[in-house]
């Protein structure tokens, strides 16, 4: 199967062709983890050049859902057409994981996604800092007899 790969800042997106049977499904699973391995925590899987997804195909996605929510990180789907859409939807994957109409939607959902979390991340760092500057005033100032 062939599957296109693309960096978008921060954001891959992979772009399979074809159907997604079983065997194509553990192709994209196995390049997917490649990408986890070599830290990229931020996927996009646009499914417009999908004809057909199998249960195989939507089991993997709904595994690189829970990882990637493991690991701080997100995937989503974009770009499906009608019947690949029903069978998202079928399979409750849509309540799981991000789906948006097209591939800069998706890239634009992840991106927004990342600066808040890193925003969080530089707030949680400055209260930490913050505290510590309190404890050690406190630390400093005398203590009533």
């Amino acid at each position: 199967m062939e599957t296109e790969v693309q960096k978008a800042g921060s954001v891959v997106v992979l772009k399979p062709a074809g159907e997604l049977d079983q065997v194509t499904a553990k192709e994209l699973e196995e390049k997917i983890w490649e990408l986890l391995e070599g830290g990229e925590l931020h996927l996009v899987i646009d499914l417009g050049g999908t004809t057909k997804v199998a249960g195989a195909a939507l089991r993997s996605f709904l595994m690189l859902t829970k990882k990637l929510e493991s690991l701080g990180g997100r995937l989503a789907l974009c770009s499906a057409h009608r019947d690949v859409q029903r069978a998202i939807s079928v399979s409750g994957l849509s309540h799981l994981c991000s789906i948006t109409g097209t591939r800069a939607e998706a890239i634009e959902l992840l991106t927004v996604d990342e600066t808040l979390a890193r925003i969080a991340d530089l707030a949680a760092e400055l209260l930490g800092k913050a505290e510590t500057r309190m404890s050690k005033l406190h630390g400093a100032s005398p203590q009533p007899a």
